[in-house]
Parts: C-alpha cells; sequence; structure tokens
C-alpha cells in the first residue's frame, strides 16, 4: 500500500473558487535570527473550514496570530477582502483568534459570553438574543447561569467559541481546539465546526496536528513543515460510514469495509497512519482488525 495525493481535498497553494477572503504572497516572519515563516503563496477561501495541519513548531500559530494582526514584523504581501492587512481595523473587526487554551473569567457563562457584546456597547436585548442564540449553537442552551470556572475542559472550549461567534465574525481562527479534549467533546467540536459553517457561512481556519481530527473536519488541507507550505501525502480512503457495532464502526471503501474505532458524527475519509501499515508478500497472522490486499 503506498501513499497518495488526497483525493478530492484541494491542497496548499491557490484554492479554487470566489475571490479569497486571504492571500498571502512572499510571507517572510522571523523571532530574532530564527526563521519561522516563508510561504511563496497561499490564500483561503470564503466560507471553508482550512485545516493547517503540521507538527509544533512548524508555524502554524504565528501563521493565524499573523491573519489576526496579533503579530506584526513580517515581509511580503498579505490581503483580507482585497485590501492590504497592515494598519486595517476591517481585520480586528472581523476575525476572531481564539487561543488553544482559552481564558474564561470568573463568573457565569453569560457573563463570559457576553463579554465583547458589552463592550461594543451593545443593547442588553440585543445581547440577551445574541448570546442566546450562540449558546444554543454551541450545545449549552442551558448553561448561562452555570459558573464559568467550574465547566469541563471541552465545555469551556465550547463557552469560548460561543464568545467569538457573539461577536459575528467572518473569519474564526482555531489554535488547536481539540488540544487536552477528550474523545467525546472532540467529536462534538467537529460536528460544531460543520454547523458552524452552515448556518452561518463563517470562513474557518484551524491549526492542527492532529491527523485524523484534520481530514474528518477540512474542506482543504495546508500542509505546514519548518515554515513553510509541503504537498500533502497521506494513506486516504474515501467512502461512507455503514453501521456502528458495540465496538467499531465500518466504512466502507470502495466495497472493501473497514473497522474504525468509534466516532461521534459521520465521515466520508478514513485515514490509514504509515506507523500503523504492516505491509507483507504473504498471509501472516495478526490480532489487526483490517487486512487488505496490496
Amino acid at each position: 500500500m503506498t501513499g497518495k495525493a488526497l483525493p478530492g481535498i484541494p491542497a496548499a497553494g491557490t484554492a479554487p473558487g470566489a475571490a479569497p477572503v486571504y492571500e498571502i504572497k512572499n510571507l517572510l516572519f522571523s523571532f530574532g535570527r530564527d526563521p519561522v515563516l516563508s510561504i511563496q503563496q497561499l490564500d483561503f477561501e470564503k466560507a471553508k473550514i482550512h485545516v493547517l495541519l503540521g507538527p509544533n513548531g512548524s508555524g502554524k500559530t504565528t501563521l493565524l496570530k499573523i491573519l489576526n494582526r496579533l503579530l506584526t514584523g513580517w515581509s511580503g504581501s498579505i490581503s483580507f477582502q482585497g485590501s492590504p492587512i497592515a494598519g486595517s481595523e476591517d481585520v480586528r473587526l472581523k476575525t476572531v483568534y481564539l487561543h488553544q487554551s482559552p481564558l474564561l473569567f470568573t463568573g457565569s457563562v453569560y457573563d463570559n459570553v457576553s463579554l465583547g457584546l458589552r463592550m461594543r456597547k451593545l443593547p442588553a436585548a440585543e445581547i440577551r438574543e445574541k448570546v442566546a442564540a450562540t449558546l444554543g449553537i454551541v450545545g449549552l442552551k442551558d448553561f448561562g447561569k452555570r459558573k464559568a470556572l467550574a465547566l469541563s475542559g471541552g465545555e469551556a472550549q465550547r463557552v469560548a467559541l460561543a464568545r467569538a461567534l457573539a461577536l459575528d465574525p467572518e473569519v474564526l481562527l482555531l489554535d488547536e481546539p481539540t488540544a487536552g479534549v477528550d474523545k467525546h467533546h472532540t467529536g462534538r467540536i467537529e460536528n460544531l465546526l460543520r454547523v458552524i459553517k452552515g448556518e452561518t457561512g463563517t470562513t474557518i481556519i484551524i491549526s492542527t496536528h492532529n491527523l485524523p481530527f484534520a481530514y474528518r473536519v477540512c474542506d482543504r488541507l495546508v500542509h505546514l513543515e519548518e515554515g513553510g507550505t509541503r504537498p500533502l501525502f497521506e494513506n486516504i480512503l474515501p467512502g461512507t460510514m455503514e453501521q456502528e457495532t458495540s465496538y467499531f464502526t465500518l466504512f466502507n471503501s470502495g466495497g472493501i469495509l473497514l473497522k474504525c474505532p468509534l466516532s461521534e458524527g459521520t465521515f466520508t475519509r478514513a485515514v490509514l497512519d504509515y506507523d500503523r501499515i504492516l505491509l507483507s508478500l504473504k498471509p501472516v497472522e495478526t490480532s489487526a482488525q483490517n487486512c487488505l490486499p496490496c
């Protein structure tokens, strides 16, 4: 079994379709003398989920912060909705960056979600309406009166996401949204991101090193390595979910049924990690759940 380019997932470079939200050309960024990013060309299409995939230190978080203007001092060209981001107030008003360990304040969930709206001095009735709507989107409809600091990691992540959504951003920049979150809440976040894109049309740009999560949630993948974009090759099998047993999800890929780990929600691609593949010219006795013809 050999690696192949991803079927049906545009990779790094120029995304097809409408005019991009962000356009990047000849981007260079360093911390002191240490180069961090060197990207020749990259853009992000509107109303899609883009995933920055790469190991720690590949420049994912740095790129997200540059796109939100949290970091300056770079060279090259970056435009947002057709205009340079340097000095642009639109970028800060229309985009929200969410840290992988979001900070919740003392007080209630309502207090946290309404914070940005109160800072913008919106009318109280409008604030109540927006808080209720965003808590509903993230599946925490009845959490408004709960103490924010008593929430689980997954619940806190969703409250932080609701706080961001309440500001009606056109772009969400999410840094490792599943970091420190258990499998159950990871599945809920995956489904939530699809709901956000479908209901609001928000462009979502995510950084992660979680390969299976990246493939399940993305419309487009950007592979970052040592600060630059790289072609992405993996063992990816497109298909459909057939049924769930007590222990596995049965996934049909071209007539071959694969036993996959149970996962909340639906998915259309199965990922075979390289370090879990055994190749043999002869039949072997194995405890592996899937044996595929080469």
